[in-house]
């Protein structure tokens, strides 16, 4: 009698734990998506910021758009310690911005079910899907290709005179040793919203 006592007790403790431990989670991440709104908010407010490292009140460098999988991210310079995979999505340092000539910007994130997954819809992204960065103006990118690659650890950067290119990188979910690639080419750009 006294042994199911502690079990059940055990049991109850383990279950308030648990929905503590979601709710704690739950909680956090909706400060940090109301944190992230109120960056960009400021971003947008200072209508430009064209320098790599912010000296203004906004410490993002710009924000990526992927309409057709509601993802709104800033992202941070790259000498930010928030420009890191395991806490945001990172701008890799072989990255060209978007307003330089033959730029590439690329750009890494976790897929999975971690709270920092953030490029685990990218799956579900088709060729011609619309990719937007705010940064000194509205850069609109049109995706063009999709590869599945080996996770090396390394990728080659390519570069052509004649367009500007974003890329992103994410694991293959379930696969260890590959990596989704997926290029989008610059299509227009405009002058960034009052």
């Amino acid at each position: 009698m006294f042994i199911r006592k502690i079990f059940k007790f055990l049991g109850l403790f383990f279950i308030i734990l648990s929905l503590s431990l979601t709710i704690s989670s739950t909680v956090q991440s909706h400060y940090q998506e109301k944190q992230e709104t109120k960056l960009i908010d400021t971003f947008f407010a200072e209508k430009t910021p064209t320098q790599e490292v912010p000296d203004s009140a906004s410490p993002i460098l710009m924000v990526l758009e992927i309409p057709k999988i509601k993802l709104r991210k800033p992202l941070y310079s790259l000498t930010s310690p928030q420009n890191n995979v395991d806490k945001n999505i990172e701008i890799l340092t072989p990255s060209k911005m978007p307003n330089e000539p033959n730029s590439n910007l690329i750009l890494a994130g976790h897929s999975g079910n971690a709270q920092n997954a953030y490029f685990n819809d990218l799956d579900k992204l088709s060729l011609n899907d619309e990719i937007i960065i705010y940064y000194d103006k509205v850069y609109y990118y049109q995706l063009t290709d999709i590869k599945e690659i080996p996770k090396t650890g390394t990728m080659s950067v390519n570069l052509n005179p004649d367009i500007n290119r974003l890329t992103l990188v994410t694991c293959k979910k379930n696969d260890l040793h590959t990596q989704l690639v997926f290029t989008a080419t610059l299509s227009s750009t405009k002058k960034l919203p009052n």
